[in-house]
């Protein structure tokens, strides 16, 4: 049997077309893979199925999902679905679930090694329902030591057994199978960097020229707020919390990073790089003196740029799941802006359970709240950013485990590869 890096490599990227920079978290997913997958296999033919923009420095080509199934599909060696929420059951009965569940089956009526990453946190409980439909030759990789905790002791309590690398999944009430788990870490921990725009690293230089300023990555993008109030709201609002943490901590700079720019903010912007520069219009009113500036002039970049960016600065905050993992990636502590129970799963990982708990805000937009908790945060950096330090080689190490299909050797996922949720 042909060995996965033998011949060509096919990933299916978040969604079908990813042809602008919407998304950066999305892009960072894509970008890291086609990296690491580079990296492992070197010589490999490397084949995305839908539309991405190119990479510097890889070669890939592309196909759409109708010329895989027409012949494509025969061709790979191995097969990696960036499947976004699917392995923790947000996708059940979405048509995109089954397109992926009918790629596995087929994959492994071929014999082609195929993996299914989930690169978010959420309780995996409700993975059961997506991983009992898999192949049991299927590398399944959810997220975070919590949730492959919990899929394995609700496994153990019914079926009585596990074993330490194949665990056997309900199917049925009556009936058991195997499907192969592995807890890994986000792919974005292996996001490559490469240099800020001039603009951006100027105004950095300038800033922590002095070596007194403490300069922080700030992104305002906080789900639970924006049901309550709309985003011209929340600019002025978070501008306000950005001038009274300025006037506690005199010796603050912020770097605004606009992470998303899908066109999901309503009427009030057409996507987040012009809220951000919203913001930094009301730090301009409300606080004259206080260093603030846009990344990018709020359009869209590279995630390598901006993993460039924040790691020159102290410490970032943010209620964006992938710009707190690109941060940590980039050795930057991060303060979460978030109510989220999967937050604290990651940050647990990252920081363990005292310090993750005191680096994240519930009720941000609540009067006072962010202003305070930019306070502790300062406070807290040096110790943050050691423990962080202390935990990415562990970290990186178990992202790359989420491409360990690649060094199959009989082609199938199956025990002997994966430990204990540690």
């Amino acid at each position: 049997r042909p060995r996965p890096c033998d011949g060509p490599i096919a990933i299916f990227p978040p969604v079908p077309s990813i042809t602008t920079f919407c998304s950066i978290g999305d892009r960072a997913i894509v970008v890291s893979a086609l990296h690491e997958v580079r990296r492992r296999c070197p010589n490999a033919a490397t084949v995305v199925v839908g539309k991405v923009l190119p990479v510097a420095g890889i070669n890939f080509t592309t196909v759409t999902i109708k010329r895989w199934h027409q012949g494509v599909a025969q061709e790979a060696s191995a097969i990696i679905v960036l499947a976004t929420d699917m392995l923790d059951g947000r996708w059940g009965g979405n048509r995109f679930e089954v397109s992926m569940l009918n790629i596995a089956q087929a994959a492994d009526a071929r014999g082609t090694p195929f993996a299914a990453i989930s690169f978010t946190y959420a309780s995996s409980v409700n993975a059961v329902h997506s991983i009992e439909h898999f192949p049991a030759s299927s590398c399944l990789r959810p997220r975070s030591s919590a949730s492959c905790v919990d899929v394995r002791s609700r496994i153990e309590a019914e079926a009585g057994t596990a074993t330490n690398c194949s665990y056997p999944v309900l199917k049925t009430a009556s009936a058991l199978r195997s499907a192969h788990l592995r807890h890994t870490m986000d792919l974005a921990f292996l996001l490559p960097q490469t240099s800020p725009p001039a603009g951006d690293k100027a105004w950095l230089d300038d800033q922590l020229r002095s070596g007194v300023r403490t300069v922080l990555g700030v992104n305002l993008f906080v789900y639970p707020s924006i049901r309550k109030t709309g985003f011209q709201k929340l600019a002025q609002t978070y501008a306000g919390e950005l001038c009274a943490a300025h006037q506690t901590n005199h010796l603050l700079s912020v770097l605004l990073v606009a992470h998303d720019f899908r066109k999901r903010m309503g009427k009030d912007y057409e996507h987040e790089g012009l809220y951000m520069l919203h913001v930094q219009l009301w730090c301009a009113r409300l606080c004259p003196s206080f260093p603030v500036h846009v990344f990018n002039e709020g359009q869209p970049y590279e995630p390598t740029q901006s993993k460039a960016a924040i790691a020159r600065v102290h410490g970032v905050v943010s209620g964006l799941m992938h710009f707190l993992i690109i941060s940590a990636g980039a050795g930057t502590p991060g303060l979460a802006l978030t109510p989220v129970d999967k937050f604290y799963e990651l940050y647990d990982d990252l920081y363990g359970g005292e310090l993750a708990r005191a680096l994240i805000v519930r009720r941000a937009s609540k009067l006072g709240e962010l202003r305070d908790a930019i306070s502790r945060f300062v406070i807290l950096l040096d110790r943050a950013r050691a423990i962080l330090a202390a935990s990415l080689p562990r970290v990186r190490r178990m992202s790359g485990w989420n491409l360990d299909v690649l060094e199959l050797q009989d082609g199938r996922c199956v025990a002997g590869i994966a430990g204990p949720c540690v």
